[in-house]
């Protein structure tokens, strides 16, 4: 029978879930000095899938993609302990922080190694409420007239930094370092938000606003570090998520009225590559 833990760290709004088979968890010194040690078989016993497995993720795909989905991979490997850890800080995989990393950028440096998972839509969305007792929003200079919820600028990295690229020119009057917060805001009738349109398609209650003047298109890459790529319960897990990915991969993106094409060139970009 699983088992799962949730904790919260000293980080912001991090997500731990830890899903085991046994009910057994090791100490947390044991559990850092054994989760890098390659898999083994012994006798006829298979071992592929056995041990500790941390995915870090942004907050956005880790909680409301990723996490809804690790029944399957818990019930397809019993003996695997999955941690995910959602969080909008970066997971370090030279810090061994992670041995799975879900970023926005690929990496340039370091003994890394990239797939490229899905191009995905981010969009300003409004509740139908907040639209309904508010000015109408026709094109962005509109946006002056409005309240405005965006990431705090030194906490978030520069490729969600709206604040300089969607909203610049704008004041931004209500912040927050994680995502959730800006979600919940936004259905509660706050204010404007730039969110992920994979996320806030999902609410009845929220509605794009520009729809065809502001789409700002970001990345998802799978990150493992080269030392611990060819370990079988990484593999496993990094192609749970790339077969999950794909399953899904057109609801990452909006349909453009200004480029009908764009859905079947995103589906063939986003071919996995190593």
């Amino acid at each position: 029978m699983h088992s799962a833990r949730s904790c919260l760290t000293d980080r912001p709004l991090v997500m731990a879930l830890r899903f085991k088979a046994n009910g057994c968890y090791r100490s947390r010194r044991a559990w850092k000095q054994l989760r890098f040690l390659p898999s083994v078989n012994l006798g006829n016993a298979d071992l592929s899938a056995v041990g500790s497995i941390r995915i870090g993720a942004p907050e956005g795909f880790g909680t409301f993609f990723l996490a809804p989905r690790l029944d399957e991979l818990a019930q397809a490997n019993p003996e695997l302990d999955i941690e995910l850890a959602a969080t909008p800080r970066v997971s370090s995989l030279s810090k061994r922080e992670a041995d799975i990393a879900i970023r926005l950028n690929r990496p340039v440096e370091g003994r890394l190694r990239a797939r490229k998972l899905v191009d995905y839509d981010l969009a300003i969305y409004a509740s139908r409420t907040y639209l309904e007792r508010n000015k109408p929003i026709q094109e962005r200079a509109h946006l002056k007239d409005h309240r405005i919820i965006a990431f705090i600028d030194d906490m978030i990295s520069p490729q969600l930094n709206f604040g300089t690229t969607v909203f610049e020119g704008f004041r931004i009057s209500i912040k927050s370092s994680n995502l959730i917060p800006q979600l919940t805001a936004t259905l509660a009738g706050v204010g404007l938000c730039v969110l992920p349109c994979f996320i806030a398609d999902a609410y009845d209650l929220l509605v794009p606003v520009l729809d065809k003047d502001v789409r700002v298109p970001q990345t998802y890459w799978l990150i493992t570090h080269a030392d611990t790529h060819g370990l079988a319960r990484n593999k496993v897990a990094a192609d749970f998520i790339v077969q999950q990915v794909q399953r899904a991969q057109s609801g990452f993106w909006r349909p453009h009225a200004g480029d009908p094409d764009r859905q079947q060139r995103l589906i063939h970009r986003s071919t996995i590559t190593v």
